[in-house]
């Protein structure tokens, strides 16, 4: 079992969250170019991923979907 390291933890919770690799870059003050490498870095040690990265995407309607939740969240606080 590939095991990620705090840092590497971070970086995916930030682009989650922020659905961006600048924006998550920001948050952890390094590079765009960074935040990909510290999120493939442990696909790499487990062997890649079982389908192509591009070939069906994780969340397809996340760009719809964020603006709602934001309003969801407004209303709550």
């Amino acid at each position: 079992m590939t095991t990620l390291d705090r840092f590497q933890l971070e970086a995916l919770v930030a682009v989650l969250r922020n659905a961006s690799f600048e924006r998550a870059a920001k948050i952890l003050r390094i590079t765009p170019s960074a935040v990909p490498q510290q999120i493939r870095a442990p696909e790499e040690k487990a062997g890649g991923l079982d389908r192509p990265r591009s070939s069906v995407p994780a969340y397809p309607n996340w760009r719809e979907d964020i603006p709602s939740r934001r309003t969801t969240l407004a209303r709550q606080r």
